[in-house]
């Protein structure tokens, strides 16, 4: 529950939310993951996680799991880019999120020329290794499977 992303990142929705109670009611605390409006850099999404990292914390529910249910390019969307910075920005994510409390991290629009390309058809036919981003996105995957992080970076 939250945006990171867009003009209104969502955090302070999120503060009225829970001080209404609603953190009761979640088992797991969830974003998405976007890059603000007019910024492309991957890091700038942490400046937000730590708006909302904070609400839940003040809110006492900042030990619950952190889930980052839909991200990718964004507003950006990576299109023009060249497909080696494409795969820069998801590796890049993929550790800055990791290594930062999220739990669980999923891309959104995976198949979506327009939203989060790594593959170049879409459905059953993406072959995620035909783009440098899908490859980048599999090697994260692996190698986040069975790893923990020690501090953030």
């Amino acid at each position: 529950i939250g945006q990171i992303g867009g003009s209104n990142d969502g955090s302070d929705w999120m503060r009225a939310y829970l001080s209404l109670g609603g953190g009761k009611y979640a088992d797991v605390m969830a974003i998405h993951q976007y890059p603000p409006t007019g910024q492309s850099s991957v890091e700038s999404i942490l400046t937000t996680l730590s708006k909302f990292k904070a609400a839940f914390s003040d809110s006492g529910v900042g030990n619950k799991p952190l889930w980052g249910t839909e991200g990718s390019f964004g507003h950006w969307s990576g299109n023009g880019q060249p497909n080696t910075e494409q795969a820069s920005y998801v590796a890049k994510q993929a550790v800055l999120l990791w290594s930062n409390g999220l739990d669980r991290n999923y891309w959104y629009g995976y198949d979506n020329k327009a939203y989060g390309t790594l593959c170049t058809a879409q459905g059953i036919d993406c072959d995620p290794l035909a783009l440098n981003s899908g490859g980048a996105y599999l090697q994260s995957v692996n190698w986040f499977s069975n790893a923990w992080s020690v501090s953030p970076c």
